[in-house]
């Protein structure tokens, strides 16, 4: 029998996250189980110390509250197996890694190291699956509007076909990959992924592995001129068949991102959002380390 300290979101779900995490009783049927709030417990240092080493953690949530709980844990050497049990609304980290909503929970020790962050200001904010500003944060603030206006669910793909019909306007992207710059004008999405989809499904960055080797990160453009143009384009980013479409998506692989546009937008991180982002950088988790080691070079000169 083991020990299962459960962190769940009762947000999640759009707000069935309570009632969800009760299955965890009858799929973990034998286990000692302990529940907390994630939205009211601190995940700090000293909450982790006060669960032995050999207990396991559990966190019952969605992509947002994975990427929480990623983030909080980033700087903390945790010797506790972890695991993860999703019962969110979009759930685009188990379609990349081959898993169902409600399925049984699953070790995630392996998929939250070596994370890659977005810098804001300075301050570093890891992710699980992807972040970016465009008609993909424009999306992900619009589903979060409606749904607290009306309660019900909101669908991505629907607000994405209304975005590009009249909603959301294009803007240029200045982005400079590992020094090199390019500027892409009528710049409709320009997410940051480290797995493969975004927004419940949509396969953004087909070719890029989670797990890859050499730890970069995929950032996927996609622009054109005209409005139908762009909703045209769109069956084929959801479907992840838009790669061959060279006149209007580039990708572009690396460990550091600089990128601007031309006025503030909304930006997601797994699917959260942030408004009013005009510049930003995306940092894999070597470029993170190279960073901390050359500021600490400097302090001990």
């Amino acid at each position: 029998m083991a020990h299962y300290h459960v962190l769940y979101n009762p947000l999640a779900g759009n707000g069935r996250g309570k009632t969800d995490v009760k299955k965890l009783e009858t799929l973990l049927a034998g286990n000692e189980l302990s529940f907390y709030d994630i939205t009211a417990v601190g995940l700090s240092g000293e909450f982790f110390a006060g669960i032995p080493a050999d207990e396991r953690i559990l966190v019952a949530g969605g992509d947002g509250t994975l990427s929480r709980f990623a983030d909080a844990i980033a700087e903390l050497d945790l010797p506790h197996e972890i695991y993860f049990f999703g019962c969110g609304s979009g759930n685009d980290f188990l379609h990349d890694v081959g898993r169902k909503r409600g399925g049984d929970p699953f070790c995630v020790n392996d998929y939250l190291k070596n994370l890659p962050a977005i810098v804001i200001d300075g301050k570093a904010h890891r992710f699980i699956n992807g972040t970016g500003a465009g008609i993909d944060g424009y999306c992900c603030a619009e589903v979060n509007r409606r749904h607290v206006e009306t309660g019900k669910d909101v669908s991505y793909k629907l607000v994405a076909v209304q975005g590009l019909l009249y909603g959301y306007a294009p803007g240029k992207a200045t982005i400079t990959v590992d020094g090199k710059t390019h500027i892409f004008e009528d710049m409709w999405m320009a997410p940051a992924m480290q797995g493969r989809y975004f927004g419940g499904g949509v396969m953004a960055a087909p070719t890029q592995e989670r797990l890859n080797e050499d730890g970069t990160v995929s950032v996927m453009v996609m622009r054109c001129r005209s409005r139908s143009r762009a909703l045209t384009l769109l069956p084929s980013v959801i479907a992840g068949k838009h790669l061959k479409l060279t006149k209007h998506v580039t990708v572009l692989t690396g460990h550091r991102f600089e990128i601007e546009f031309d006025r503030t937008m909304h930006m997601q991180i797994d699917g959260e959002t942030h408004p009013d982002l005009q510049r930003y950088q995306i940092r894999t988790a070597k470029a993170l380390a190279e960073d901390r080691a050359a500021k600490e070079a400097v302090l001990t000169r």
